[in-house]
């Protein structure tokens, strides 16, 4: 849209101020199409009135600017607003007073203040066009500066008139069409922010059944040996005591990789919001991941295989912890000796898709759905270590590129997990 050219990015990602700023756009752009027609029809009439058509584009393209590369909405609006305000009352002044139609078009400026300024402002606005048409009102009332206003009025001809009217009417369509576009933004903006509250409170829920579970069964653990601990000390019975410190150790450990995966998986939304995106190499960062895993194992030879990978625009962090999970959940849900996984990509004009195929224990039908909830977890610790929240990670980064992620599997024929992106 031609409006989100002028409007910086930072703007655009405040849903609120991204609307109050396409707002101020469309009414630079009617500014400049009214002048155009007013300086067309001076031009056809033989209009001798002054109409200063070139310091109006001159305002509306440095309001652009400004709003373009220095993003200060408020201030452009306040410009806009006082610019139109001053325009249509000394026009009122000169074109007979409160019998202009001047008068009714300046009624349009709170209405734009509100638009653009928010309710305080639209409402000092629709104030001061009150008082200023409260002030026109009296100054007629004196019998001379009455005769004046009216002298002014007649020496207008009818087409000018008419053309008058039409702008009047104009202004009014066009700012109830902006004040439905807002409105309609806003009903947009609340059902998404709906939608938001509805997906936090089912975070909150999981977050409480953790709390409830999984951190109560390692802080068990760590309690129960811990008294263990003590009686065996009081008793000098030290045959177990590495054994029980073990136990500590080790429940001690999941606590603190759990806490730690859920403050991770929480602050997500505003490093996002922090980072900005750009051209990244998926090719290079699959490579560095692979290359950890492979030094980092010592027990199994694994063979992980990377086809040509495209560039994408994103974030490396994001895509790290999305290559890093899928490839790690594909080698450590295994039993086979020589893990394996294959990582190749799929582009069209519309998208790209990411494919990771690995030789695994394979997902059952029923589960295919569950695995990328928050903390889900389909196999105890005794057998396969982890926190369930590596699957729930790459959902949550890939919807905020409105992407998917899929899953093909059968039990004990490995899986295939699919990353659609958008592309351009």
């Amino acid at each position: 849209m031609i409006t989100s050219w002028f409007i910086p990015e930072k703007i655009q990602q405040d849903n609120e101020q991204f609307i109050k700023a396409k707002t101020v756009v469309w009414a630079l752009g009617y500014t400049v199409s009214m002048s155009c027609a007013v300086a067309i029809y001076n031009y056809l009439f033989d209009v001798n009135t002054p109409f200063p058509f070139l310091p109006i584009i001159i305002l509306v393209a440095g309001l652009l600017f400004l709003l373009k590369y220095t993003g200060r909405l408020f201030l452009v609006s306040n410009i806009l607003v006082f610019s139109w305000a001053s325009g249509l009352y000394l026009s009122a002044l000169k074109a007979g007073g409160i019998f202009s139609q001047e008068v009714l078009t300046s009624l349009s400026i709170p209405l734009i203040a509100y638009l653009v300024l928010g309710i305080r402002m639209g409402t000092v606005w629709l104030i001061t066009s009150v008082l200023f048409v409260c002030y026109l009102y009296f100054l007629s009332l004196d019998p001379a500066r009455n005769i004046y206003f009216r002298e002014q009025s007649l020496q207008l001809d009818n087409t000018f008139h008419f053309v008058t009217v039409l702008v009047t009417f104009c202004n009014i369509f066009i700012f109830f069409l902006s004040f439905h576009m807002q409105y309609t933004d806003l009903v947009k903006l609340l059902l998404n922010n709906q939608q938001q509250l509805k997906d936090k409170n089912e975070e909150l829920e999981q977050f409480t059944y953790i709390a409830s579970h999984d951190l109560k069964t390692p802080l068990r653990t760590v309690i129960s040996f811990s008294g263990l601990l003590e009686r065996n000390i009081k008793q000098e019975k030290y045959d177990d005591l590495l054994d029980n410190l073990q136990y500590v150790k080790t429940g001690a450990g999941q606590m603190y990789n759990l806490v730690n995966d859920i403050l991770e998986y929480t602050k997500l939304d505003q490093e996002l919001a922090e980072k900005s995106k750009v051209p990244i190499n998926l090719q290079t960062i699959a490579e560095e991941v692979a290359q950890y895993f492979k030094k980092d194992s010592t027990e199994k030879e694994l063979i992980i295989e990377i086809d040509d990978l495209p560039n994408y625009i994103g974030r490396k962090s994001d895509f790290l912890v999305i290559f890093q999970n899928l490839i790690e959940n594909g080698l450590k849900y295994n039993k086979s000796k020589r893990p394996r996984v294959k990582i190749w990509a799929e582009t069209t004009k519309k998208q790209l898709k990411i494919n990771f195929l690995d030789n695994g224990i394979g997902i059952e039908q029923e589960y295919h759905e569950q695995i990328f909830y928050f903390f889900k977890r389909l196999h105890t610790k005794e057998f396969y270590d982890g926190t369930g929240l590596g699957l729930g990670l790459c959902k949550k980064i890939i919807n905020q590129y409105n992407g998917e992620i899929l899953v093909q599997s059968e039990l004990g024929k490995g899986s295939l997990f699919t990353i659609v992106l958008p592309v351009g």
